[in-house]
């Protein structure tokens, strides 16, 4: 397909733009010097910075073969919250952070992990045309740079509006605030910092890296605004919901109070508020749980030195400190401050507690919930943000811009993505991620809006290597892939030709556990339930004379016991307690059968005694022989009578001789006579299945139990998985049940993770090693997610696990036997993915240069291609002062039709397909 001598340009600058991001330089292979030398013409400047370049390759002297060590992903991250809560323990997979922290303890341990720190600066609402204010920004540069707190700053708000609203059409206010924001960066870059730009395209060069925030995308949040005006539910076009209510509601405290218009006078009070959204909401918007977004107030007379925001979720009313969750201290008391609160809850407390705030004047505040996350029409024309690149801009205007400078400036605009969504949408994460990566930008974010929660970023885990060739708008050919974005439906399509094991996760965590194979199945218990003994109980005239009476009296029917209604009406009988307690192990009724009849009705109910000492409510089962299947340690049971009681009646008849003769006759009213109640006792061992797999970054493990899983409930258990990663004798924890001879150094014990520790001979709660874990909706299945870091990296391919069960009540432990030998209880397990290869790599040459135009060039290379290794080679040429051509895959000593070129450059891909072996390219010629 031909192409114009523009597309022709961008294409061929965006691949050199991908290798010389994601490369290292390395040393040109051997080629016959007889068959290139360099040109003596003098080369155009837009092809100078045409060198060699190679990505996941070892080099050794012209010996091409795999780096298993290389990723050639982009990492960087912008988080707002307080480093030391970011829960992220390894910081050295990030080329760079964005924070807005500027404690130097959590920023030491940041950039000791290898991690650039740019830090937030506003630039544009702190923008004036002054000498004085560019001082102060430089002079707060300087202090972040003698400080140690950056190795770059941020540069937010870089757009004219935060200065002059309408000022976009102003050539000489533009020039102003370019030449202000141009004066800032290059002063950053001669004290040796790096910049990134925030802001209109137009800035975008000014900059080592120019961010494109709200990437594809863009959030809204519904909203609580309270003011002195009630306004009720509105709704906007896009379904946004705003409820306008009254600063009334608030409770005040101490000096402040509320003048009709305004809360006013913080000198020494507080305000708070308890979101019960029930009361606040109309019934069709409300939920069980709500997303809260953040918290922000409008005003003036307050500092964060004058005033403290706190905040609390709770799942019951009323608000109780010791049972509901604090949420951090990470707020600040100025106005127009957003306070992320970035949490799930039913309820929600806010409070603001001000001290020496005299002046306070509250005007409104604003609670976010619920957001919503929609695409940008790209294809929208924006009128005058088209062609004027000072006003910001969402559309194909602002890539096409985007693209014509990295055209024109080489590798100058590395362009970052930053793209607001879900977690949980994993369309959205790789129809964005794959935009990115086609129109060839430097690396990709996929975030929370409040930039407070860390995503995982690792998601992608670089399912589609480098950028070779960008065709047209939307289309890629990358490592291994063909990808195809289609940006009106905001859909993607995704060919590999990759490896599984690279870019599949082997086990999504989300309680669903179809994505297990009977493969990772590591144990599973020869019965599902294993049944100990079995005992009844019978209602008999011994312990008909026990209990309680109600109009109910006890007669002997030929020596069986019968309950009968004393009077007319109601009766009840309540038996004593029937105990079926056993502390090892479980109790669970398996049939009850019952007897009675007569003129009336009876109604019969049983009650239980779990092992938490509470008691069920009557259960009435007097309409059939169902019973509540419940683990239990007793039980009580109530007879109804309602009816007339059994009587005498004496009946007078004639004989035919005229006498009169009496007879009795019996009428039965309402009785019972009897019932049966059969259970079992079973054993403790409630795991009937164990699971274990991993990838490249994880392992997995899920298990299967009896009974609901309740972590930290006195009538739940405690899940405890011991792992032993090195099996050394001399190190780790050891118990009797398993090994002398093996130690264990981590532990899993329900939803935290420890490490034991040697010298203190203790474990070690290790907080920062997060556990990812989910249950299924029955709440009887349980997966985890554990990263290899958190266990040592797991050098060695086989582990050990042993699983105990602790049952919280009693105390009582059984460990999950082993499937090979019951005596030692330890689970093997060998790493399906230990030392993995990274699956391909590239090199690029030098641009070469011929003695004179030719009609062919011929690539000629030796190699060796292990089983499961594949080598892919192309070419492309060009003439003197003219475009590329496209790549052109070639084979072993293929000739290429070059059209009498004089320049060509060529590129070897490498690939595995198992992890172990790599392929090795040497002596390449060129004829």
């Amino acid at each position: 397909m031909k192409r114009n001598k523009k597309t022709i340009l961008i294409i061929s600058s965006l691949i050199l733009l991908v290798f010389q991001l994601t490369s290292c330089y390395a040393t040109e292979p051997n080629i016959d010097p007889l068959s290139v030398e360099e040109e003596r013409v003098e080369i155009p400047k837009e092809y100078v910075a045409e060198h060699s370049k190679s990505a996941g390759i070892i080099n050794t002297n012209g010996q091409l073969s795999l780096d298993k060590k290389y990723n050639p992903v982009n990492n960087f991250l912008i988080y707002y919250g307080r480093l030391d809560m970011s829960k992220i323990s390894d910081y050295s997979k990030y080329d760079f952070m964005i924070v807005s922290d500027t404690d130097f303890e959590n920023v030491s341990k940041v950039r000791a992990q290898g991690c650039k720190i740019f830090q937030y600066i506003a630039f544009g609402s702190n923008f004036q045309d002054t000498d004085v204010a560019m001082n102060n920004i430089k002079r707060e540069i300087d202090l972040l740079k003698s400080r140690g707190l950056a190795d770059g700053i941020f540069l937010d708000e870089c757009d004219i509006a935060y200065w002059e609203r309408n000022a976009y059409s102003q050539p000489d206010k533009v020039k102003i605030f370019y030449d202000r924001l141009k004066e800032v960066t290059e002063y950053t870059k001669h004290i040796g910092f790096e910049t990134v730009v925030n802001g209109s395209r137009a800035y975008a060069e000014l900059g080592d890296y120019y961010l494109w925030e709200d990437y594809l995308t863009y959030w809204e949040s519904n909203a609580l605004k309270w003011s002195s005006i009630k306004t009720g539910r509105e709704i906007n076009e896009n379904g946004v919901l705003n409820y306008g209510l009254m600063l009334s509601d608030w409770h005040l405290e101490g000096s402040c109070k509320f003048d009709g218009e305004s809360i006013v006078d913080g000198a020494n009070g507080a305000i708070d508020i308890t979101i019960d959204m029930d009361k606040m909401v109309l019934p069709q918007d409300q939920k069980s749980r709500y997303d809260w977004g953040y918290f922000e107030w409008f005003g003036s007379g307050a500092t964060d030195e004058t005033c403290k925001v706190e905040a609390w979720i709770g799942e019951a009313l009323p608000f109780n400190e010791t049972t509901w969750e604090k949420l951090s201290d990470a707020y600040k008391g100025r106005p127009r401050y957003w306070n992320g609160i970035d949490q799930n809850s039913k309820y929600l407390k806010l409070r603001m507690t001000f001290n020496g705030a005299s002046d306070l004047k509250i005007k409104d505040i604003l609670l976010t919930f619920g957001y919503t996350y929609d695409y940008w029409d790209m294809s929208k024309n924006n009128e005058e943000e088209e062609s004027n690149p000072h006003i910001w801009n969402y559309n194909n205007a602002k890539r096409d811009y985007l693209l014509e400078k990295v055209d024109e400036k080489g590798n100058a605009v590395k362009v970052l993505t930053h793209t607001f969504g879900d977690e949980g949408d994993e369309n959205k994460n790789m129809y964005t991620y794959l935009t990115s990566k086609i129109w060839n930008y430097y690396a990709y974010d996929y975030v929370h809006p409040n930039m407070q929660i860390v995503y995982n970023t690792e998601k992608m885990d670089n399912p589609i290597g480098l950028l070779l060739k960008r065709e047209g708008e939307n289309k890629g050919y990358f490592t291994g892939a063909v990808a195809t974005v289609d940006l009106y439906r905001h859909t993607y399509d995704l060919e590999r030709e990759e490896p599984a094991y690279w870019y599949d996760k082997a086990i999504q965590i989300d309680g669903n556990f179809d994505d297990w194979t009977n493969v990772d199945v590591c144990y599973e218990s020869p019965k599902q339930v294993e049944e100990i003994k079995n005992e009844s109980w019978y209602i008999d005239p011994e312990n008909y004379s026990d209990g309680q009476f109600n109009n109910i009296e006890i007669i002997d029917d030929d020596g069986y016991g019968v309950l009968k209604l004393i009077e007319k009406g109601v009766g009840t009988w309540i038996s004593p307690v029937i105990s079926a307690d056993d502390d090892e192990n479980k109790v669970i009724m398996k049939e009850i059968n019952w007897d009675g009849g007569g003129e009336g009705s009876i109604d019969y109910y049983i009650q239980y005694k779990k092992y938490n000492g509470e008691w069920t409510d009557w259960i009435d089962i007097s309409k059939s022989n169902d019973y509540k299947k419940i683990n239990f340690v007793a039980f009580k049971v109530k007879i109804k009578l309602e009816g007339v009681p059994s009587y005498v009646e004496t009946v007078t008849w004639e004989d035919d001789e005229g006498e009169p003769f009496y007879e009795d006759v019996e009428h039965d009213g309402i009785s019972f006579w009897g019932s049966e109640h059969k259970w079992g006792t079973y054993a403790n061992n409630t795991i009937k299945k164990i699971s274990i797999t991993d990838d490249r970054k994880n392992m997995y493990v899920a298990f299967e139990s009896e009974e609901e899983i309740k972590f930290d409930k006195e009538d739940g258990n405690k899940y405890i998985m011991f792992i032993d990663v090195y099996g050394d004798y001399k190190k780790g924890y050891k118990q009797d049940q398993w090994e002398k001879s093996s130690g264990v150094n981590f532990k899993v014990e329900n939803d935290k993770f420890f490490v034991w520790n040697d010298d203190r001979g203790r474990w070690i709660e290790n907080e920062e090693s997060t556990i990812i874990y989910k249950l299924s909706e029955n709440k009887k299945k349980i997966e985890y997610c554990i990263s290899k870091e958190a266990l040592d990296g797991l050098d060695k391919a086989n582990l050990k696990l042993y699983m105990q069960v602790e049952n919280m009540k009693n105390g009582a432990v059984v460990f999950i036997p082993s499937i090979t030998n019951e005596e030692k209880s330890d689970i093997l397990y060998s790493q399906k993915n230990y030392e993995m290869k990274i699956p391909h790599g590239w090199y690029t040459s030098n641009e070469m240069v011929l003695n004179e135009e030719t009609k062919t060039v011929t690539l000629k290379w030796k190699e060796k291609k292990p089983s499961n290794t594949n080598i892919k080679t192309w070419i492309r040429t060009r003439k003197q002062n003219e475009n590329w051509t496209d790549w052109i895959e070639v084979k072993n000593e293929e000739k290429v039709n070059t059209e009498n070129a004089i320049r060509y450059q060529y590129c070897f891909g490498l690939y595995t397909n198992d992890g172990k072996n790599t392929p090795v390219v040497d002596k390449i010629q060129v004829k």
